[in-house]
């Protein structure tokens, strides 16, 4: 930000008079979000510009209670250029100005990423020092007028993090005087989180803090690992009683772990995987946010394979640190789901409307996931890229899969009227019904849970 900017912005506090700030280093740069921050404005305007280009996550303990608010910009420009770097953390000051002016005290403290040389921005000075937090990208090998500055801003009150990703080496000039740690657990095995972990302890880092967690088996491991806060679209599901367990058997998360060491495809270890709506549920809503702008689940075997090996590896080593034995309501629960999925599957197969059996399967192995994780249907599907069909099949029991559902059903209530009626409706003879719910009942009783 140039200086008369910051004069600007200091003038128009005492003078009441609009001010503009830019994030472009100067004139002949990248032009990238302009924010109005001058009074008199309007205010709700002012946030929709805000909300527009940045994103908010509330920071939180181990028993769900916000500890601080995270900003960040939706669409990162500093990939290429220190200047687009500069840019973005120029927006993300502005924000925390526009946040504070007035003396306007916010509920929780602010946090922003930002690079090391960004914290010499004079904007910085006019900031609430101790309703701020930055966590800096700072070089392994930090200058003295770095570490000068650096003093300068904590003596001033300002809180400071070092963010760690998986490849950056920790700056040792700085663990004496910045003592707190921010960990991009998106980068991050399980094994190597551990691993980083004991490497910032030994080096006298005394709280560490996980962000950016995309799953409740990161969740699980980070609470495990007693971190100071956590940050991401999983701790959402933090109550005060902590984290929800995980009601999967550790023996067959091995054995899909022992698959993956022997080299086996994602879809021969899907095809083991797929008969427990739990881990398949698990599988779902970790892939939904973390495999990026793939296509919507149709299949289990599509996810597998959109994971990738060494994606699904370290997935599961994150569940077996994580899981805990169902217990016997679950267990029932976890049968009746897959006597569905393979009742739908067969009838699928026989079916002349044509359904893929590989999402009639999906339907039925998700179609309990309410009852199974004890929440409505509704809240358990919203996290998971489902292809519509399956959607409306599970939650609307519409199309050819809402037809088989409902088939199933009626079958397990053993309502020959609705039987009758619903096989017609998908083209299937009443002898295949009986056969298929035989089959898929022998099955589920057979396997272990």
């Amino acid at each position: 930000m140039r200086p008369q900017q910051t004069s600007a912005k200091k003038s128009a506090q005492q003078g009441g008079k609009a001010r503009h700030i830019n994030t472009g280093k100067q004139q002949d740069t990248i032009a990238t979000h302009v924010l109005d921050v001058g009074a008199p404005r309007d205010e709700n305007a002012q946030g929709q510009v805000l909300d527009r280009l940045l994103a908010r996550q509330t920071v939180h303990d181990a028993q769900g209670r916000i500890l601080a608010t995270a900003f960040e910009p939706r669409v990162r420009l500093s990939g290429t250029t220190p200047e687009l770097r500069l840019a973005d953390d120029t927006t993300l000051i502005a924000a925390l100005y526009n946040l504070t002016e007035n003396e306007r005290t916010p509920r929780y403290p602010l946090l922003a990423s930002i690079d090391q040389h960004s914290l010499a921005l004079r904007d910085i000075d006019y900031l609430p020092a101790p309703h701020v937090i930055f966590s800096l990208h700072a070089a392994s090998d930090p200058d003295n007028p770095l570490v000068a500055l650096i003093n300068r801003r904590l003596k001033s009150g300002f809180r400071l993090l070092l963010e760690q990703s998986d490849d950056a080496p920790v700056p040792m000039r700085l663990i004496g005087v910045v003592r707190e740690a921010r960990i991009d657990t998106r980068e991050f095995s399980a094994p190597r989180l551990e691993q980083k972990i004991i490497q910032l302890r030994h080096f006298g880092i005394q709280r560490i803090h996980a962000a950016h967690i995309d799953c409740q088996e990161m969740l699980g491991h980070c609470i495990k690992l007693k971190l100071d806060s956590y940050q991401g679209d999983a701790c959402n599901q933090l109550t005060p009683r902590g984290l929800p367990s995980i009601g999967i058997n550790r023996l067959k998360v091995l054995e899909l772990i022992d698959l993956a060491v022997a080299g086996k495809p994602p879809r021969e270890i899907a095809a083991h995987l797929r008969s427990d709506a739990r881990l398949t549920y698990q599988m779902l809503a970790c892939a939904s946010r973390t495999v990026g702008d793939g296509a919507p689940a149709a299949s289990v075997e599509q996810v597998a394979e959109g994971y990738g090996m060494q994606k699904l590896y370290d997935w599961l080593i994150l569940l077996l640190r994580n899981c805990t034995a169902p217990d016997a309501a679950a267990q029932q629960t976890l049968r009746r789901s897959l006597s569905r999925a393979c009742f739908l599957d067969t009838l699928a197969k026989k079916s002349l409307l044509g359904f893929p059996a590989d999402s009639a399967w999906l339907i039925g192995l998700l179609s309990l996931t309410g009852e199974l994780l004890q929440q409505p249907p509704l809240q358990c599907l919203a996290p998971l890229r489902l292809d519509e069909n399956i959607r409306l099949a599970l939650l609307e029991h519409k199309g050819v899969g809402g037809m088989l559902l409902e088939l199933a059903v009626a079958t397990e209530n053993a309502d020959h009227h609705a039987i009758e009626h619903l096989a017609a409706r998908c083209l299937v003879n009443i002898e295949d019904v009986n056969l298929a719910m035989v089959n898929a009942l022998v099955l589920a009783e057979s396997t272990p849970f």
